[in-house]
C-alpha cells in the first residue's frame, strides 16, 4: 500500500510562508476556519489571532508539506486533495483543527503535493502544543493514517 510523506516545521513569518506558496505554481485547495474569500483577508484573519498571543514562543506559524507517491498524486481528485488536510488536522490532535489554515496544491514539480499554512495560535490567543513530537507524529500520520480515509483502492483502479 502507498503512504504519504508528511513534514511539519514552525516558521516566524506568516507573510513569508504564505508568499512562498503563492510564488510557486499552486492553487488553494481548502481553507479551514477562515471567513474571507481572498488570501489577503485570510492573512489578516490569521495575523489577528497571532497578535493575541503574549507568550515567549517566536515560531507561531506551522508549515506542513504532504506528498503522495508520484504515481498517485496525478490521480487524486479535488475531493481527495480537500480531504487530506482535514484528516491530517484531525489526527494531529489537540486543538489544531480549530486553528485557521490555508492549504495549497503545488503542481510545479513532477509530483503533486500540498502545503498547509497554519496559525499555531487559536482564536482565543492560546498556542497549539503538540501532544507528541510534531515531526515524528506528522510522519506517522502520513505513513499510516491518511490513506485509509481516502478509500483509494476502489476509486483509482
Amino acid at each position: 500500500t502507498s503512504t504519504m510523506v508528511c513534514k511539519i516545521s514552525r516558521n516566524r513569518s506568516l507573510g513569508d510562508t504564505i508568499n512562498y506558496n503563492l510564488k510557486e505554481l499552486s492553487q488553494v485547495v481548502t481553507k479551514e476556519n477562515l471567513l474571507g474569500i481572498f488570501i489577503e483577508e485570510n492573512r489578516k484573519e490569521m495575523a489577528l489571532d497571532i497578535a493575541k498571543f503574549n507568550g515567549r514562543a517566536a515560531n507561531l506559524v506551522a508549515h506542513v508539506k504532504i506528498s503522495p507517491p508520484i504515481s498517485l498524486g496525478r490521480k487524486l481528485t479535488e475531493e481527495h486533495w480537500q480531504l487530506i488536510p482535514k484528516i491530517y488536522l484531525h489526527h494531529m490532535g489537540g486543538t489544531l483543527n480549530t486553528h485557521k489554515s490555508i492549504w495549497f496544491k503545488h503542481t510545479d514539480k513532477n509530483h503533486y503535493h500540498i502545503h498547509g499554512v497554519i496559525s499555531c495560535i487559536s482564536p482565543e490567543g492560546k498556542i497549539y502544543r503538540a501532544l507528541e513530537n510534531e515531526l515524528v507524529f506528522s510522519r506517522y500520520i502520513g505513513k499510516h493514517l491518511i490513506m485509509p480515509y481516502l478509500n483509494l483502492e476502489s476509486s483509482l483502479d
